[in-house]
């Protein structure tokens, strides 16, 4: 295979990338890192058609390293987006006019020598390290698409790299082009299918979160539950809380009222209990918090801390404030036991806190009956 047909074979899957892509952000037009993602693979390909040309004219060969780094700059604009972030930063802007400028004043001031083209190629490899280095580095979703299209990169970069200063001094310049272009067709294809793929890894991982999540307050719901239940192993301690007087509230203030209670009962318990809590609505004005590796003491403790938390302050809401109180059961689940059982056992403590008067704290003790209630999750 010659390099001018490797090099329309490169431009035509730049160019079937972009609009593959160009077509998704039609359909999808609320992402626009699809676009900038589009545009990338369209800045490459023309870079790529200028090489086709083959011009040796300086203005040629500045305006290919300024494409190159273009595209480049493009696809990090792509990833900036799909995290939430400006597409460019101030430094992106900078860097972009870098190759081009630094290519045609050297070949002004080093005419008939190799030196404009290698410094050139320095300073493009030295902008486009930081694709790979954010892309891999920002994974906070841990996307295994991401890792894969940062990888690729990386490794794109640095076969161009290998190839550029090990090839020349062993194979011929026609063959070094030839190697540089097959792995950029590689590479494209390969990146095209892992942007594709993160905007739909993280659309799974959204719609996981939706299914094991409460629309009303954002805690776990008993999906949530169930799922954490399934994998959990330790000691925890468990709370088992109930709003008081839940359906007086309602009646007085109106829905709109109690689903506000519960936000801010969701608010309150997540600043008040220790971080790696979890927290679930497991049904109505009832609410199960596991804290691992708790003793029994700490598990008081925090259960203390979030009935006071509650009591603190009335709920603010049309400008009416709602006084809030909570009664908490309390229990603990040893290693091997069930979660299960620890559930039921602060649901019995639940019962003896609303008995005694509500507004309270009490702790399972193994005179209390048992009780089985709509939030022991089997």
């Amino acid at each position: 295979m010659d390099l001018h047909t490797l090099h329309v074979a490169s431009a035509l899957t730049n160019v079937t990338c972009g609009l593959v892509l160009a077509v998704a952000w039609f359909v999808r037009n609320e992402r626009p890192c699809l676009g900038w993602w589009s545009a990338a693979f369209m800045v490459f390909a023309l870079g790529l058609l200028l090489q086709i040309e083959g011009s040796t004219h300086p203005a040629v060969g500045a305006l290919t390293y300024g494409l190159l780094v273009a595209g480049s700059l493009l696809m990090l604009s792509g990833f900036r987006s799909f995290d939430g972030r400006r597409a460019f930063s101030n430094g992106m802007l900078l860097s972009l006019p870098l190759p081009p400028a630094t290519h045609v004043l050297l070949r002004a001031a080093f005419p008939d020598t190799e030196w404009p083209e290698l410094v050139t190629f320095v300073v493009s490899c030295l902008l486009l390290i930081q694709v790979p280095f954010y892309v891999l580095a920002e994974n906070r979703d841990r996307l295994a698409f991401r890792r894969l299209a940062g990888a690729t990169m990386a490794a794109q970069l640095a076969i161009t790299i290998s190839v550029v200063v090990w090839g020349s001094a062993l194979v011929s310049p026609e063959n070094v082009a030839l190697a540089i272009s097959l792995s950029d067709q590689v590479c494209s294809t390969i990146i095209i299918a892992c942007v594709l793929g993160v905007v739909i890894e993280r659309d799974n991982q959204r719609l996981g979160r939706l299914a094991h999540r409460d629309g009303l307050t954002g805690c776990l719901n008993r999906a949530g539950l169930l799922a954490y239940k399934a994998t959990a192993s330790g000691a925890h301690g468990v709370l088992v809380a109930d709003l008081d007087h839940f359906k007086r509230l309602n009646d007085r203030h109106g829905h709109s009222a109690g689903d506000e209670a519960l936000r801010e009962f969701v608010r309150r318990a997540e600043a008040s209990l220790p971080m790696n809590t979890i927290l679930a609505r497991s049904g109505g004005e009832e609410f199960v918090a596991l804290l691992p590796s708790r003793s029994a003491a700490e598990t008081e403790a925090a259960a203390i801390r979030l009935k006071e938390a509650v009591n603190a302050r009335l709920v603010d809401f049309e400008g009416a404030g709602i006084a809030l109180t909570v009664s908490v059961g309390v229990a603990s689940v040893s290693p091997g036991e069930a979660l299960r059982d620890g559930i039921r056992r602060a649901d019995a403590a639940l019962y003896r806190a609303k008995g005694a008067g509500r507004n309270r704290v009490a702790v399972y003790e193994p005179s209390m009956p048992s009780a089985e209630s709509a939030i022991a999750v089997a």
